[in-house]
């Protein structure tokens, strides 16, 4: 007897006494990844949103929200050809509303790192190798013939800038690569080809929406070396802070860092992936128990 002729039958004989289906399996598992992955994004977006709330898409994720709820009821109750269609649309939507954030995201981290490049650049120029500070730093200082450096622009806390600036130097370097990786991401050629096409398929809207997921992420990197900058710049704060806060050098988070402006906490907080009315709301109950 032929035993290759003999397993296509059994196959076969099984399919149809048990009723299972091949497609139908297939679809299932597709619809579950599907539902496994718009869940992750949603969830990850909420954060976006709430920190950054934009209102051009603000309505249109309370909505995408609920379709979303709608096509997991048909996934749960196994109709997944309902279901996978529905998560087409549903993500489809998402795919829009990640481009407004993604911009949101790109126009912040601009903004944090000009915001330092400034003071960065003049503490390189004022503090490097030839500074003419540093030799009233070498030799011992006689109160009565010496007349020391500061100055209201130079104070003796400024001191740690002379091995403090090749760090602050590097950061800015990775925050504006980074910044820049993450706009060539967003103005992608190819990327855009497939934005503009009139007729995609999941996997297509899916990959759009890993690529707005990139973006995001590398301008929270390139956000979080610009927030070190200011850090760096004013490490002679950070015991003050625990000693303000009632904080151990363990839990000092985004919100209690006054060496943070506070125009940029918001980015601080999201960084971490937190949420930011949350975490002021700890402020206030810590500022109110300190009272």
């Amino acid at each position: 007897m032929n035993i290759k002729k003999i397993i296509p039958i059994v196959a076969t004989l099984m399919i149809v006494l048990t009723g299972i289906e091949i497609y139908p399996l297939s679809l299932s598992v597709k619809t579950q990844d599907t539902y496994n992955f718009t869940l992750n994004v949603i969830r990850h977006m909420d954060i976006m949103l709430k920190n950054f709330q934009l209102d051009t898409t603000r309505d249109r994720y309370i909505k995408m929200k609920e379709q979303f709820n709608k096509a997991a009821e048909e996934y749960f109750g196994q109709n997944y050809n309902i279901a996978y269609e529905k998560f087409k649309t549903i993500n489809n939507e998402i795919s829009e509303i990640l481009s407004d954030i993604s911009k949101k995201y790109l126009e912040r981290t601009k903004s944090i790192l000009d915001s330092t490049s400034k003071d960065t650049f003049g503490v390189l120029l004022e503090y490097g190798p030839n500074s003419p500070y540093i030799p009233y730093f070498r030799k011992p200082y006689d109160p009565l013939t010496g007349v020391k450096p500061y100055n209201e622009n130079f104070t003796e806390k400024d001191y740690h800038y002379f091995y403090d600036k090749d760090i602050m130097k590097k950061y800015l370097e990775f925050g504006y690569r980074n910044y820049h990786h993450s706009k060539r991401i967003f103005e992608d050629p190819d990327l855009e080809i497939l934005i503009k096409k009139k007729t995609k398929t999941l996997k297509t809207i899916n990959y759009i929406i890993s690529r707005y997921i990139n973006v995001i992420d590398t301008c929270r990197l390139a956000k979080q070396y610009g927030i070190e900058i200011y850090k760096v710049k004013k490490v002679n704060l950070y015991g003050d802070i625990l000693k303000k806060y009632g904080l151990s050098t363990t839990n000092i988070t985004p919100i209690f860092d006054d060496r943070i402006p506070d125009e940029f906490k918001v980015d601080a907080v999201d960084n971490k992936k937190l949420i930011f009315s949350i975490e002021q709301e700890r402020l206030k109950k810590n500022i109110n128990m300190s009272k």
